[in-house]
């Protein structure tokens, strides 16, 4: 029907790409406005799929699906940004980018995240674990906005042509 095992792999890729969008359009339905559960779109996205998803993120394909992820990423940014009261300094994809990322380390990780726990990182016990620490992370930054704009003061200036 594919043609060939790359075939298979990208319609594969493609039905979860549609899986996240059906499950975040879920999400933000049956959330209140702004508390759309992150984490729980993309446990729900991953849970069947989580050993194929693994493996093909560490193989550097799956990009319809990664990039699904950091294209819901910045939706929620944009929505988020809105209520910020400082401008985001860097641009929303590349932040989309990295949340996307951060995301879907505790699958790709999970072995040693659940040896950090002490239970299943994706069992009811572990899941809930998971929330509560994302929301202490997320609800405390490790830094005030002095400390990062002092920081970010520190940074090399680097011109738009001269990234690698």
């Amino acid at each position: 029907h594919f043609g060939s095992k790359e075939g298979l792999r990208d319609a594969c890729d493609a039905h979860l790409a549609r899986a996240v969008e059906r499950i975040n359009e879920q999400v933000r339905a049956d959330a209140a406005p702004g508390q759309v559960n992150y984490v729980a779109v993309a446990s729900a996205a991953l849970s069947p799929y989580r050993g194929y998803v693994v493996r093909a993120l560490v193989e550097g394909r799956a990009a319809p699906f990664f990039d699904t992820m950091v294209g819901l990423s910045e939706q929620w940014l944009t929505e988020a940004d809105a209520a910020r009261p400082d401008p985001p300094d860097v641009p929303t994809k590349a932040r989309a980018t990295v949340a996307a990322a951060m995301a879907l380390s505790v699958s790709l990780l999970q072995q040693h995240v659940s040896r950090g726990f002490g239970v299943e990182v994706f069992s009811p016990e572990g899941e809930h674990l998971l929330a509560r620490v994302l929301l202490d992370l997320y609800s405390h930054p490790y830094l005030t906005p002095e400390q990062a704009a002092e920081m970010r003061s520190r940074l090399p200036h680097v011109e738009e042509g001269d990234r690698a």
